[in-house]
């Protein structure tokens, strides 16, 4: 669970020096919705943004993964809803 929280908190912190793009696209959604969604974009536009992107994917990634692995080991019918 603290690589979860560590790169939650990661996230956060680089979403508040992203460009306004990204910001204003994530910075107002929750801790899931917005990690599920970092961890499945597709990173383009001007350098700053994809790469700022891909910084954000890498942490969501490991933020959802280390989230599926603790709900299969405690409650795994909760993957098949």
């Amino acid at each position: 669970m603290r690589t979860s929280t560590a790169a939650s908190s990661a996230v956060k912190s680089l979403l508040g020096a992203a460009p306004e793009e990204i910001r204003s696209k994530y910075g107002r959604v929750g801790t899931f919705e917005m990690m599920r969604s970092l961890a499945r974009k597709r990173p383009k536009g001007a350098e700053l943004v994809a790469d700022s992107l891909l910084v954000l994917q890498a942490l969501a990634k490991t933020w959802v993964a280390e989230l599926e692995e603790l709900v299969q080991d405690n409650a795994p019918a909760l993957l098949k809803i």
